[in-house]
């Protein structure tokens, strides 16, 4: 079969960049295949486990996010807000819920150090206004 160049980028690296034989992707009305020759067009891709098919035949699954396939001069160029090699999904899941519980104790913290900052602007204000009552 013949090959054609495939560009995927997530929104933080270039993840892929070769020739492939083939490309399925999802779309909202179901999977889609995409092959040499393909018409020049562009998708809206969804979630969901892809893969590719290398020239030595290989299969190559991938975890994808929301993202657009343009299909342009025998070129496709696949851009997704996330895209992980199959093998690399577990590393991925256990970074994202790393980073989801850190967000969360910072908000936490920060939610803590606006509490107190409000205590102590109301005592500020207090002297403030026991200082005036003095004065008066």
């Amino acid at each position: 079969m013949k090959a054609f160049s495939l560009k995927m980028t997530s929104s933080n690296k270039r993840f892929f960049d070769g020739e492939i034989i083939s490309l399925k992707i999802n779309l909202n009305d179901g999977g889609y295949e995409i092959l040499a020759g393909h018409a020049d067009c562009i998708f809206i891709a969804e979630k969901g486990i892809a893969a590719i098919t290398l020239p030595d035949g290989k299969k190559e699954y991938f975890l994808m996010g929301t993202g657009v396939a343009d299909c342009d001069n025998g070129e496709v160029k696949l851009l997704s807000d996330t895209l992980v090699w199959e093998k690399d999904i577990d590393e991925f899941i256990a970074n994202r819920e790393m980073n989801i519980n850190r967000e969360n104790e910072r908000r936490k913290q920060s939610y803590q150090e606006y509490k107190m900052s409000t205590v102590e602007l109301a005592k500020t204000f207090a002297k403030l206004k026991d200082k005036n009552n003095e004065l008066n």
